[in-house]
């Protein structure tokens, strides 16, 4: 299994095809702000932020902006073909 992304408390590791996202946020492993901001960073870095968008967009058509209206700085990555890391290290 090799290692990919590790923000902190979430990391993701891939064993081919499968990508294993833990989490290690003791005592409890309680989902928090730093959980969710891994998770959803994490799940960028699997699927891609393109198809993150594209997901985000299918379902803002059929429900409307309520609940799925992506960030500007998610429509800015994927327009400028960037990666969460790439723009965090940019920031630097």
């Amino acid at each position: 299994m090799s290692a990919a992304f590790k923000p902190g408390v979430v990391s993701v590791a891939y064993d081919g095809a499968i990508a294993v996202i833990t989490i290690d946020n003791p005592p409890v492993n309680t989902i928090d702000a730093k959980v969710r901001e891994g998770l959803l960073e994490a799940v960028a870095d699997t699927i891609g932020l393109k198809t993150l968008l594209d997901g985000m967009l299918k379902y803002r058509a059929i429900f409307g902006p309520m609940h799925w209206e992506p960030a500007p700085l998610l429509v800015k990555l994927v327009t400028e073909g960037k990666s969460i890391a790439q723009w965090e290290s940019e920031r630097r």
